[in-house]
């Protein structure tokens, strides 16, 4: 009987043991998990914090070139510059903690954070940080960038663009005394784009007629009628008979996209052929492109769109690379110095395609025509594609694309913005678009 009663105290320390055993892994379990959830967190909002230092950066940078082109702009030798000064600062000087680690602690040269050639050993410092750090002490600057993470960000000027949303303010049957009015020109400006050689391999199944159906759904997807619209101000149909039923739950929209991804609900839209290319179009900005600082793909579309409704231009083949070379390389010599001028970019390429006569635009908006001989200049009245190359382009930058991106540990978190510059302070610039993944 003794014996016995042992064996049950046994057993019941053993199922004490097991049991405070098991409570306590599943304590020290759950502990654990959250712990690395509250861990995971933390990351998670200093990577957010991160990615919009990036974005604060790049919008400093902004500030700081726009004053800078200011004070250039008023300056007696503007006109003495000659420097391609076109691009945005936070597009050619990318931030990244790297980089500003690098050039603030003295272990890069400016040379090499501007993408020159690399200097020393590797993990071998310059002798003195970069001269711009501006007095601050080596040791201050090492404190001060001492924290946990990175952070990357990059930005790209919209107005380098077609904007899709171009068409929402242009009337489809507007009736012009010759050529296309501007909602076909428009349309024909996207088809050029789409019909490029460089993008032929996006559709090596569709002919130029699906193409032109494509660029006819974007625009009757944005315009505020709901007839189709042919070229030549003509309409067909209701635009619904383009979504047969099943293939879309949207109706369409006869508004301005919000965000690039609405495209996608257009018939005809598709990863395929528009992803390879999507940094060519935005939704942000005014019916001119940006020249200056457009893809060579881009110019050379605006070029044939031209040619193409310039009777006095002759036939220009898109296929015809050494051409097509030379022309964009005509409009883009033409962006050297502190303001390029579009009506000398228009008049260069004018003469490149030999051309007898320019057309400028006036800061009113009239389109007046200067021949090659005499002194005359007449004012057109008539609304159609023989507008000159100045129509087309601008010089001018409004809307910028920033996304920064922040990494702690294993985490993390990008945000995208669109930033309205048209504010002169930049406390008044507008964050039109803004998104966190």
């Amino acid at each position: 009987v003794v014996g016995n009663e042992r064996g049950i105290a046994l057993m019941i320390v053993l199922a004490a043991v097991t049991l405070l055993t098991s409570l306590a892994t599943e304590f020290a379990y759950n502990t654990n998990v959250n712990y690395h959830l509250a861990l995971n967190e933390k990351e998670r909002l200093q990577a957010s914090f991160l990615a919009e230092s990036a974005i604060n950066l790049m919008t400093l940078e902004l500030k700081l070139e726009k004053e800078m082109r200011a004070k250039m702009q008023s300056s007696p030798v503007a006109g003495a510059v000659q420097a391609d000064l076109t691009g945005p600062l936070c597009q050619q000087f990318p931030l990244s903690t790297g980089l500003i680690r690098g050039v603030f602690l003295g272990q890069i040269s400016v040379d090499q954070a501007m993408g020159g050639e690399e200097e020393g050993g590797e993990g071998e410092e310059t002798s003195e940080p970069a001269a711009f750090v501006g007095g601050m002490q080596k040791d201050v600057a090492k404190e001060f960038l001492d924290f946990e993470g990175d952070f990357e960000g990059t930005c790209a000027d919209e107005s380098a663009k077609f904007n899709l949303n171009m068409f929402f303010g242009k009337n489809p049957i507007q009736k012009v005394m010759s050529g296309y009015n501007s909602y076909d020109q428009a349309k024909q400006m996207l088809t050029n784009i789409l019909q490029r050689p460089e993008y032929k391999k996006l559709f090596p199944k569709e002919s130029n007629e699906k193409i032109e159906e494509i660029v006819q759904n974007i625009a009757d997807w944005i315009d505020k009628g709901d007839r189709v619209n042919e070229f030549g101000a003509t309409t067909t149909g209701n635009e619904s008979s383009s979504y047969p039923a099943g293939l879309t739950d949207y109706s369409i929209k006869n508004g301005k996209f919000l965000t690039m991804d609405e495209l996608f609900l257009v018939a005809g839209v598709n990863d395929d052929w528009f992803r390879p290319i999507r940094d060519n179009f935005t939704v942000y900005g005014g019916d001119k492109v940006n020249v200056c600082l457009a893809s060579d793909e881009m110019v050379a579309a605006l070029i044939v769109q031209y040619a193409n409704s310039n009777q006095k231009v002759p036939n220009i083949n898109p296929a015809d690379k050494t051409k097509m070379a030379n022309l964009v390389s005509v409009v883009q010599n033409g962006c050297f110095g502190v303001k390029p001028d579009v009506n000398q970019i228009a008049a260069a390429l004018d003469s490149a395609l030999g051309v007898t006569g320019s057309t400028t635009t006036s800061s009113s908006g009239t389109t007046s025509s200067t021949p090659s001989t005499g002194s005359s200049s007449t004012t057109s009245t008539t609304s159609s594609s023989s507008s000159g190359f100045a129509n087309l382009i601008t010089t001018e930058s409004r809307y910028y694309s920033l996304k920064g991106s922040g990494f702690v540990g294993n985490t993390e978190v990008k945000i995208s913005s669109i930033l309205d510059t048209k504010e002169s302070l930049p406390k008044r610039w507008r964050k039109v678009y803004w998104r966190v993944e």
